[in-house]
């Protein structure tokens, strides 16, 4: 059995329900859940790719996995980044609450006594995991009731913002859906790839564009406004391009809600 913890966003709720459908459709049997504070532990029979399903999941911050135990936390810290490649310095962060900080020192400390060459990186956000390519390294963890986990995914903060605020058409006023929300939605329907969404107020398009980027092969859209079809359309395309969509099909237009 495998143990993960889910670090969920700002409306937890959702972010729970969410992990339950994907994981409905993913056919993963949870054994065992509970939460603690802004994580979800989950147990599975089989082992999960928490790189894969943190790219369809949005409302998760972080995914990591449960390390055996080697002894406390202290010691199971340090008997896994002492097994880490010692052919460059090791770069490894803590998360976990007030005493985390203390604990990655102590660890620092007896790294240097067996001659490894490290430096501690202290956890901001998921940004400064992101940015020091820690998921890649193995090298960040998060104590969890004493027992620690080992980062396998965080959150494509980047793309998702390249979705939101770097595509070509922007509307303050019809457009304020967030990416995140847009990719919970989803999910929570649990739609099938060859399914095909509807948007009916489509606005600039952010509902569709989460569809598009999680691989749905049929997807529609329509609104009242020209501006929003115009926005759409110009994002749509934009994204499109962006994927490489090859099986996608894709129409907007205007139209009444009553018509």
């Amino acid at each position: 059995m495998s143990t993960y913890a889910f670090q969920l966003g700002r409306q937890r709720d959702l972010s729970q329900e969410e992990i339950a459908a994907v994981f409905i459709q993913k056919h993963v049997h949870i054994s065992h859940s509970r939460l603690v504070g802004e994580y979800l532990l989950v147990s599975v029979d089989t082992p999960i790719d928490g790189a894969e399903l943190m790219h369809q999941l949005g409302g998760t911050r972080l995914i990591g996995e449960k390390l055996d135990p080697k002894g406390n936390a202290e010691e199971t810290v340090f008997s896994y980044l002492s097994t880490l490649p010692s052919d460059q310095k090791l770069h490894f962060s803590v998360s976990g609450g007030t005493h985390a900080s203390k604990l990655a020192i102590a660890v620092k400390k007896k790294l240097k006594k067996i001659g490894r060459s490290v430096r501690y990186v202290e956890t901001k956000n998921t940004a400064t995991i992101l940015h020091n390519n820690l998921v890649a390294k193995g090298s960040h963890l998060t104590i969890i009731d004493n027992v620690v986990y080992v980062t396998r995914a965080i959150q494509p903060i980047e793309e998702m913002s390249e979705r939101d605020y770097g595509r070509p058409s922007i509307d303050d006023k019809s457009g304020m859906l967030p990416p995140k929300l847009a990719r919970i939605m989803i999910n929570l329907a649990m739609p099938k790839k060859e399914d095909t969404l509807l948007d009916p107020f489509c606005g600039s398009g952010t509902l569709l564009g989460e569809a598009m980027s999680l691989g749905m092969e049929h997807i529609i859209g329509s609104d009242i406004s020209e501006r929003a079809i115009d926005d759409t359309t110009k994002n749509l395309n934009w994204l499109k391009e962006k994927l490489a969509c090859s099986n996608l099909t894709l129409k907007i237009f205007k139209k009444d809600r009553k018509h």
